[in-house]
């Protein structure tokens, strides 16, 4: 698995997978940079499909090509800001770090479920972590969720095609 930055634009992507993480809203629906994808999370928001929670995740296939090129569409829900920041438990910092981790983890694993190949994560900004922290943890997660322990299975000849072959990290 090769893991690369990009500065490319995100409605250009031609991969197979795009991910974005949002965070949940108190009683209003999760936000997103993307125009296109918000009106998609709008949909699943209203059908009570989608809120944005820590460890939910919503993917579609977008039907517009012009608006973003890519096959498939995985938005991982981060949990809201204010339950991180327990008095007793885990600081706020370390608690995103692991939302962010635990979140590249369902990328990884939807993208193996979905058989992608090539995905595109889009890194949030947060006002507890910088972007290299952030990046740091999906990174992290990423390479945990795509773990296989492979010793005692037989080998297939389409064994590997369940595995990412490049991540492109949009900051």
């Amino acid at each position: 698995m090769k893991i690369k930055q990009t500065s490319r634009k995100i409605e250009k992507f031609t991969g197979d997978l795009v991910a974005y993480f949002v965070h949940q809203q108190d009683k209003k629906m999760p936000v997103c940079t993307n125009k296109y994808i918000q009106k998609k999370m709008k949909l699943a928001y209203q059908a009570g499909d989608f809120s944005g929670k820590e460890g939910e995740t919503f993917l579609f296939y977008p039907s517009d090509k012009k608006k973003l090129a890519t096959s498939r569409v995985l938005v991982v829900g981060l949990g809201k800001a204010e339950e991180s920041k327990q008095v007793n438990g885990p600081r706020p910092a370390d608690a995103w770090r692991e939302n962010y981790r635990k979140g590249g983890g369902s990328v990884s694993q939807a993208a193996m479920k979905a058989k992608a190949k090539k995905l595109l994560v889009a890194v949030p900004d947060s006002f507890i972590l910088d972007r290299q922290e952030i990046t740091e943890c999906i990174v992290e997660g990423l390479g945990l969720g795509a773990y296989q322990f492979k010793k005692y299975m037989k080998t297939d000849e389409d064994d590997n095609q369940h595995e990412v072959d490049e991540i492109l990290l949009y900051a």
